[in-house]
């Protein structure tokens, strides 16, 4: 889905991303395909057009549910400048802080009420999946992230940690069935 392209390409998404500001994509995301999807409901069918029949029924709220293990955090980005920001600049620490105002709405100045944005993806608290983001306190009212723990099981005496073929591949299928249970209940009992 281009889930990690954010509105001007790369977004700033872990600390090491100021030794390459410019740089036009995160995650191999060259274009961000669910934003582009959303941002065309709302243009194509969530306005009146010359052509359009009476009766057509318009499409006010778009949602986009992304459910990965890594943060979409370009479409986060893109959905959280659908209403004017104050964004702090990626700068090493040791510099002093710059922000930037950003604002780019699709159709009208309702985009940021009418647009919802929520990602359930792997977390934990030392930043360890790319990208970096996602933690549940997004503090945006049309952004909702459910990160979720990485689960680690015994397999024939090694962890298995997201990412390691071999020791997932050694699963016991009553395993699989008891991370499929943990990781559920956990899901659950974030978004409810």
């Amino acid at each position: 889905p281009g889930h990690h392209a954010g509105p001007r390409g790369a977004v700033a998404c872990h600390k090491h991303f100021w030794k390459s500001p410019d740089m036009c994509s995160c995650g191999f995301c060259l274009l961000n395909t669910a934003a582009v999807a959303a941002a065309y409901a709302r243009y194509r069918y969530g306005r009146r057009g010359p052509d359009a029949p009476d009766d057509a029924t318009l499409v006010r709220r778009v949602a986009i549910i992304d459910f990965d293990v890594h943060h979409g955090n370009g479409t986060e980005a893109i959905v959280r400048r659908l209403r004017p920001v104050r964004e702090r600049k990626p700068l090493p620490e040791s510099w002093p802080e710059e922000y930037v105002e950003a604002h780019a709405p699709w159709l009208d100045e309702s985009d940021p009420d009418e647009v919802f944005f929520g990602s359930v993806h792997l977390w934990d608290d030392a930043g360890s999946f790319y990208p970096g983001g996602g933690a549940a306190d997004a503090g945006h009212a049309t952004v909702v992230n459910v990160p979720l723990n990485p689960l680690i099981v015994g397999a024939q005496g090694r962890e298995c940690r997201p990412g390691d073929a071999r020791a997932r591949a050694n699963l016991s299928q009553t395993q699989r069935q008891q991370l499929r249970t943990r990781a559920a209940a956990e899901l659950r009992a974030k978004v409810s």
